[in-house]
């Protein structure tokens, strides 16, 4: 990548972005690996989150209620056989027998094709996905419909044809059936309409052709009529508040879910960190033990002594600030002090600082700046790409070379850290800013390390709102890359670029 700014490195040093090189043996590999920024403020991405949130939700509520149905489906079938029975032989002695059959066999056959489709959905549809389920229930609306239409012309084998009672017994199992199936199916709205309707709707042509055809009692006939539309319009309140009470239900039992879930996520990950802190501590703890007895027992080696133990000491206080950094991000405790900032006056401090550090471990800093202004929190800035500057020198062999360089990038500020280090294995690449993660052969040039510096990269990235991008050659290099903006997102104010040149 022919670039002024990169003129003073050898260009074979440095991993190049350019076309991903081919995958053969003894070619190097270069991995790539970034973090977006969050959204505005983190209102839409937080709207995001909270959108696919609740659509979890409603389709863990939606396959939990077809689930609940299609079980107890499986245990109806000797319930439905033993209503048509009944109803059957109430209307023999007064209906044709061939169509009391014909009935009675359509109720039958509909009834056992119901369980192996229950069957076949809990072993099969419930574990393919909202699609699969949505599928297969449209299939089955033909099914609920004629059902609804069978049930309903059971009222053409007995209504007006048999005695009181018996009549009043035939209306009494129908309206048992009637209503168990709204109360079942109200976990089903389109198959609750689909039985439902056409089940009126039978029942209504039935009143209507009583109406026409039976002169002596026509206004009897047509009195049903309102009686059954306000018997669907009380059936359909019924089904939506069971509906809205199972949903309630299941909710609450996947709120629950994954509470549990997540409580039992953060248990293991605050046991896996406060593994990796006390592995990490323990290593500079013994040692400042160690030296302090043998300081004990020889008081001259004081002089060679001391800055050891005061190097160990460092170690762990450079821990805990990490810790206690990451603490405060993870729990929302960070504020940022939001003013204007010199990105060059924030880079020629850096350079101050690590310069120095680089030249006392044989390494060559050197830094290109155009200076930018930034609306953002300077010392969070400052520690961010401080850390990317620090992991660069600490992993970059002696005689090797780190460059820090500013330029523009549109509307933003790209700030760059190159290094000859040790390089990123590709497959460890999306590791980097985990706590605690160590590359191959990062122990050996920085035996120091916590593993602590990315991952505070990662949080400082996502509360100042910068891009990180990361593209690495094992045993070549790695680029590190910051795309700065303004934190507060006004549409008014940019990032403002000047052409001074450090």
């Amino acid at each position: 990548m022919p670039d002024s700014l990169l003129g003073d490195l050898p260009s074979p040093a440095l991993p190049r972005p350019a076309r991903a090189r081919p995958d053969v043996s003894g070619a190097p590999v270069r991995a790539s690996f970034s973090i977006e920024p969050r959204e505005s403020d983190g209102a839409q991405r937080s709207a995001a989150a909270a959108r696919f949130a609740q659509e979890a939700r409603a389709e863990a509520i939606d396959a939990g209620l077809a689930r609940q149905y299609m079980s107890d489906a499986l245990r109806r079938h000797v319930l439905g056989f033993l209503l048509a029975s009944t109803m059957a032989a109430m209307s023999w002695p007064y209906a044709r027998a061939e169509a009391v059959l014909l009935w009675l066999g359509l109720v039958f056959a509909g009834t056992a094709v119901r369980r192996p489709l229950a069957r076949h959905f809990l072993d099969v549809v419930d574990h393919g996905g909202p699609l699969a389920r949505e599928a297969f229930l449209r299939r089955l609306l033909p099914y609920y419909a004629v059902m609804g239409l069978v049930w309903g012309a059971s009222v053409f084998l007995f209504a007006q044809r048999s005695e009181g009672i018996r009549e009043f017994a035939c209306w009494a199992v129908l309206a048992a059936l009637v209503y168990g199936a709204a109360y079942r199916l109200a976990l089903l709205p389109t198959l609750w309409m689909a039985f439902l309707s056409t089940f009126f709707l039978c029942v209504l042509c039935y009143f209507a052709y009583a109406a026409i055809t039976r002169t002596d009692d026509r206004f009897g006939a047509m009195g049903f009529i309102p009686l059954c539309i306000a018997q669907f319009w009380f059936l359909r309140r019924l089904s939506t508040d069971v509906r809205r009470i199972q949903s309630a239900l299941y909710g609450a039992q996947y709120d629950l879910a994954c509470k549990s879930e997540e409580a039992l996520a953060a248990v293991v990950a605050k046991n896996k960190f406060l593994a990796a802190a006390t592995h990490d501590m323990r290593q500079p703890v013994i040692a400042m033990g160690l030296y302090a007895e043998f300081l004990e027992a020889e008081p001259d080696s004081y002089d060679e002594l001391a800055p050891k133990i005061g190097r160990a000491a460092q170690v762990v206080n450079r821990l805990f600030d990490s810790l206690f950094d990451l603490s405060a991000f993870d729990a929302g405790q960070v504020r940022l002090t939001v003013a204007p900032v010199s990105v060059a006056s924030v880079i020629r401090a850096l350079q101050e600082e690590y310069e120095p550090l680089a030249q006392a471990r044989g390494l060559t800093l050197r830094v290109r700046v155009r200076d930018a202004v930034l609306q953002t929190d300077e010392v969070r800035l400052k520690r961010m790409i401080g850390n990317v500057v620090s992991n660069a020198i600490k992993y970059t062999r002696p005689g090797g070379k780190v460059l820090l360089a500013v330029r523009p990038a549109g509307d933003r500020v790209r700030v760059e850290v190159w290094d000859q280090g040790i390089g990123i294995p590709a497959a460890q690449i999306e590791k980097v800013f985990q706590e605690f993660f160590r590359a191959d052969g990062g122990s050996q040039l920085a035996p120091d390390g916590l593993g602590i510096g990315l991952a505070l990269v990662a949080r400082l990235a996502d509360a100042l709102r910068a891009r990180v991008s990361i593209d690495s050659v094992e045993g070549r290099g790695t680029r590190v890359s910051l795309t700065l903006r303004d934190v507060e997102a006004e549409p008014s104010r940019r990032v403002q670029l000047s052409a001074a040149s450090g």
